[in-house]
């Protein structure tokens, strides 16, 4: 009962298809930290009516490294140095979160050389497996859905992709991440035929549709992924060892780059290209760009960082040099430079560090069995997806990784000394008391929250304007709220300063088209001209072709509004000159 509910927790957080403005993954990500925090609690209690006496006398190592994030966070706001503090509150939920599910892996895995504990551990993994591949099937199942336009036929069972996607990414709105979940799937399958839970035919047919759905996501870290997969698999020394490495290493890595050189053409078959054509000028080298604008942020931060969760800040500063066209992000798409910015250079490295000898002692350990050698795997292949993106800012991902994590860590060499007895149940229960709450807590204020958005700002409802306009408390998500005040309090005579402050601390949190425009235009209609020339030359650098747009929309406001004539006018005059100057 207890795998099965494991497997449940984790593709619940991969295939829920409900999502909504302003935080468009909070759903998937919610129902990944509550089924894991709910399944410790059960898992503990269980044990302890059953009368287990060993519980929670350790704690993994990974977990004690990643505790260092959230504490660095504090140490920032300590020391007056974090420009929003309430970031850092992300991360320790994320380390909360974190925390649970590599417990409950280490828990299960304890004493694992008894021969019937062995055995009931090996039949659960593989029904979480299964789960998996269960999972990654329907995820491969909602891609050719999209393609065929079908989807709308299934909502909200199937999400129908947004005009921002040009590629399918079945219910998580991001075909990269889906492409980490199909390659958790994919594991899984290896897995399930190497203990023979499978046969060679339906391996070989499971993997081959799944790998299908990959090439059409076009999804270029795929390769980083199959890599680290790969790299498990040379370390195996277990049976079908060369199935599985010519599987990996030739058949599914050549498929994938067959699809992608094929993909516009494959995908223009079924008539979705037409259907997802929105483009803001991202070039293909904004990676690349978004590299180069973080070592200038650590360049400016070196030792303590921007702050945790802070990288849009040093990042909106950054972008008003000459950056190009990146389009607004909050990460660095590279997990050591995301720590080395937020954090400074040597916490940075130094975690970096931690992990990569965390994992490649596990991948080089003597007699690596198959589900340590799934586990590394799964791992590996989303910490070779984070040196392009960020899968792990995502709990639905950052939750599963941990408990594989947990499994991994072993009673002999990868937990740290004994806690206390005396101390166990206090510690226990007041960090559940403490992640129940919060989980309780975000849930009623992200259901206000969405509510306001979704009528206010998207539908433009005047009652729901005015209510997103009046919020002005303490939240869990006040950056989302002070972005909606931003955007939609009208311009008063006696409000200018007001919505500038909001402008100040929203925008770059959120460094979005439409708030960068607005921030410009109210800077130059409330006299701050230097910040009224810097968005705009964020404007300019970073969204070219809005830029442009920007200036047309703003040409007709300067003739035809005679109330906020100036304003625009001098948006005119500084969109010139900055112009002038890049020909320069």
């Amino acid at each position: 009962m207890l795998y099965h509910l494991i497997g449940l927790g984790m593709v619940a957080g991969w295939l829920f298809p409900l999502r909504s403005l302003p935080v468009f993954s909070f759903s998937q990500e919610w129902i990944s930290c509550a089924a894991f925090f709910l399944l410790a609690v059960y898992f503990y209690f269980k044990e302890k009516l059953a009368g287990n006496k060993h519980l929670l006398e350790r704690i993994p190592h990974v977990t004690v490294v990643m505790a260092g994030i959230p504490l660095i966070g504090v140490l920032q706001i300590i020391l007056g140095l974090h420009p929003l503090p309430i970031g850092v509150g992300f991360f320790v939920c994320g380390f909360l979160a974190f925390s649970f599910a590599s417990q409950l892996g280490l828990e299960l895995i304890k004493d694992i050389d008894n021969s019937e504990k062995n055995i009931k551990f090996l039949n659960g993994f593989a029904i979480i497996c299964k789960w998996i591949l269960g999972g990654g099937f329907l995820s491969a199942l909602m891609v050719f859905l999209q393609l065929l336009n079908w989807d709308i036929y299934l909502f909200p069972l199937v999400r129908s992709p947004s005009l921002f996607e040009s590629r399918p990414s079945a219910n998580l709105s991001q075909p990269n991440l889906m492409t980490l979940h199909l390659v958790f799937a994919i594991v899984s399958a290896g897995w399930l035929y190497v203990e023979k839970k499978i046969s060679p035919y339906k391996l070989a047919g499971i993997v081959f549709f799944i790998s299908i759905a990959i090439g059409f996501a076009n999804t270029r870290a795929f390769l980083l992924m199959m890599g680290a997969v790969t790299l498990g698999v040379l370390f195996y020394r277990g049976p079908k060892k060369r199935t599985l490495l010519i599987w990996t290493l030739f058949i599914l890595p050549g498929l994938y780059l067959f699809l992608a050189h094929y993909n516009n053409e494959l995908m223009s078959i079924f008539g979705y290209g037409g259907r997802a054509t929105f483009d803001i000028n991202i070039k293909t080298d904004a990676r690349i760009k978004i590299w180069m604008a973080s070592l200038e942020i650590v360049k400016l931060n070196p030792f303590l960082g921007v702050g945790l969760g802070a990288y849009s800040v040093g990042f909106f500063e950054v972008a008003q040099g000459t950056l190009g066209s990146v389009g607004a992000t909050g990460n660095a798409h590279n997990l050591t430079l995301q720590l080395m910015a937020e954090c400074g250079i040597f916490f940075g490295i130094a975690f970096s560090l931690g992990i990569g000898c965390w994992y490649f002692k596990r991948l080089f350990q003597p007699n690596l069995k198959s589900w340590q050698l799934a586990s590394i795997s799964i791992i590996g292949a989303a910490l070779a997806h984070s040196l392009v993106e960020f899968p792990l800012w995502f709990f639905s991902f950052l939750v599963p990784v941990a408990f594989f994590s947990g499994l991994l860590s072993s009673n002999a060499a990868a937990s740290i000394v004994d806690i206390k007895k005396s101390a166990r149940a206090i510690i226990f229960s007041g960090v559940a008391t403490l992640a129940m709450v919060g989980l309780i807590w975000s849930l009623v204020d992200y259901i206000d929250l969405q509510e306001n958005y979704e009528d206010g700002i998207t539908i433009g409802n005047s009652n729901a304007v005015k209510k997103v306009a009046s919020q002005n408390r303490t939240s869990l998500f006040q950056w989302h709220y002070d972005y909606g005040r931003f955007l939609t309090m009208e311009l008063e005579e006696n409000n200018g300063e007001l919505i500038m402050d909001l402008a100040r601390k929203s925008v770059q949190r959120f460094p979005f088209i439409r708030g960068v425009a607005r921030y410009s235009y109210v800077a130059a209609a409330t006299n701050h001209m230097q910040e009224a020339d810097s968005a705009l030359r964020v404007l300019y650098n970073m969204y070219p072709v809005a830029f442009e747009t920007f200036l047309k929309q703003n040409h007709a406001l300067c003739i035809d509004d005679a109330t906020t004539q100036r304003a625009h006018c001098i948006l005119e005059g500084l969109a010139g000159e900055i112009k002038i100057t890049d020909a320069k």
